[in-house]
């Protein structure tokens, strides 16, 4: 997810606020980072060309759930969203999408696949929010058939934090207990 790679930059940096990190990738402190779109990411991609995220398109094909959201759009209304991502000030994007409609509700936390967390603390020292993951009704590690688990990080965080997943977040809550819990 896009926004795991701000929160990576985030945790490494100087800054001594998320506005700060925020400022330097969008040019703007009042830019908006949400997990799944954030605003005025056409100037986003200016910044993270150095680090190989040669274009809006590929962060926004790879990085984002625009392929979820927009799949059975007309192009004509693709566009239409696409062109709002890249703006400073994107206002109703998820109303534009239909994620505010939307029968499959959001989670209100990150979630995770324990042995991807596992795997990467081991393998690169840290872990970051898979995006196919966080998609509503997805309840399974594709790579692991595996359960996802709750986090204890917000998904629509207003404080405006910037978390990666980690030992000290990721707490054993599967998704599964949840729905037994809600029956």
């Amino acid at each position: 997810m896009i926004y795991s790679i701000f929160a990576r930059f985030a945790n490494r940096s100087a800054n001594l606020s998320v506005r700060d990190t925020l400022g330097m990738f969008f040019n703007d402190h009042r830019s908006k980072l949400t997990p799944d779109f954030p605003s005025n990411l056409n100037e986003a991609v200016k910044q993270l060309s150095v680090f190989e995220y040669a274009s809006f398109e590929y962060l926004l094909y790879n990085h984002t759930p625009i392929n979820y959201f927009t799949n059975f759009l007309m192009t004509v209304d693709k566009n239409l969203i696409i062109n709002e991502v890249k703006q400073k000030k994107s206002q109703n994007l998820q109303m534009s999408i239909g994620q505010v409609a939307f029968t499959v509700k959001e989670s209100n936390y990150f979630k995770y696949c324990p042995t991807c967390l596992k795997n990467d603390l081991v393998s690169l020292g840290e872990s970051y929010w898979r995006l196919s993951h966080q998609l509503p009704s997805v309840m399974i590690c594709s790579d692991h058939k595996e359960i996802l688990h709750y986090s204890s990080v917000l998904y629509r965080n207003k404080n405006a934090q910037l978390v990666c997943p980690h030992l000290n977040n990721c707490n054993p809550s599967p998704l599964s207990q949840c729905v037994n819990d809600a029956s």
